[in-house]
């Protein structure tokens, strides 16, 4: 990304998962570890648990160890950048299973922030 380092760490939570509650679950995930919350037993940096009963969940990105990318997206507009960190290797898609889920973050700078904010497109 243009050769600017980004450091995240300071992101990473050891004690508690950031979530996102969908209308159809929770999805989990951490920054620079695989969460806290794990699916049938499989650890990743994502994990969804639906609101359905039964052994409903699937990682949507694999462990932290795999290659992550990242790109720099520039909003000319708003005069903000972001960095875009994606990452793959999910479990297979049950409506497809030749793909594999894979989730996308876009990390944005607050300045004004006290805490990491979490909100959805």
């Amino acid at each position: 990304t243009n050769g600017t380092v980004y450091d995240l760490n300071g992101l990473k939570n050891d004690d508690i998962d950031y979530k996102i509650q969908t209308a159809g679950g929770i999805v989990y995930f951490n920054i620079c570890r695989n969460a806290l919350i794990s699916c049938k037993g499989n650890s990743g940096a994502v994990t969804y648990n639906s609101n359905l009963v039964g052994d409903n969940c699937a990682q949507l990105a694999g462990n932290n160890t795999v290659t992550s990318s990242f790109f720099l997206i520039e909003d000319t507009a708003r005069e903000k950048s972001a960095l875009r960190m994606k990452l793959p290797e999910g479990d297979l898609c049950s409506s497809d299973t030749s793909k594999k889920y894979k989730t996308t973050i876009d990390f944005t700078c607050d300045e004004e922030a006290d805490s990491p904010i979490i909100s959805t497109p």
